[in-house]
């Protein structure tokens, strides 16, 4: 005896407890993914250019979903579906290389998920954003000169959009990750009765 349980007794327990692990495991996800929907939802209607919750969703998505295939796969294919009704364009390849590198800076996060940690993080995602898109703008399209001018001229007239980025990006982090941990805290995981 071990504990003072009979072997039948400590093995229905383990049973129970690997029960319990996995249908919290299924809630959590659930949750999850109902806040990256809800999230990417905010690129659908009508909004400032650049301000939705997808960058948000990408970091939180890195962050959260444990595995990291699906992690990458979640946000990107609803990214993708969302293209799917706005259309596709010639810079889709950068937009979701950004987005590659926005779920790898939420697996970083995995160890440290404090406010200043995630604001840091979402800001790093923002200039990644910005450098990448509009460098594919101006690889890929006739709008700007392929030389130094273009280049600065590019970067220049796309300063507005990176503010909306940035604000974008700050705000849903903070709904995301802020209301996934006190729903943690408060519904998924509530203290027991005795304990309140």
């Amino acid at each position: 005896m071990k504990n003072g349980l009979t072997p039948v007794v400590q093995s229905t327990k383990a049973t129970m407890d690997l029960e319990s692990q996995k249908y919290q495991k299924e809630k959590d996800f659930m949750f999850v993914v109902g806040l990256i929907v809800l999230a990417v939802f905010s690129r659908l209607i009508p909004h400032p250019w650049n301000f939705t919750a997808v960058g948000a969703t990408a970091l939180f998505g890195g962050s959260y979903i444990s595995s990291k295939k699906l992690s990458l796969l979640l946000p990107l294919g609803i990214l993708f579906l969302s293209d799917l009704i706005l259309g596709f364009h010639e810079t889709m390849i950068y937009v979701y290389g950004a987005f590659l590198l926005t779920v790898l800076l939420g697996w970083v996060l995995r160890k440290d998920r404090a406010p200043i940690v995630v604001a840091g993080s979402s800001m790093l995602a923002s200039c990644l954003f910005f450098l990448i898109t509009n460098l594919g703008v101006w690889l890929s399209g006739d709008l700007y000169s392929k030389d130094m001018s273009g280049l600065v001229n590019c970067f220049t007239l796309a300063l507005p959009f990176f503010g909306n980025q940035i604000a974008g990006d700050l705000l849903f982090s903070a709904v995301l990750f802020g209301s996934y941990e006190l729903a943690r805290r408060h519904i998924l995981n509530p203290a027991p009765a005795y304990a309140k």
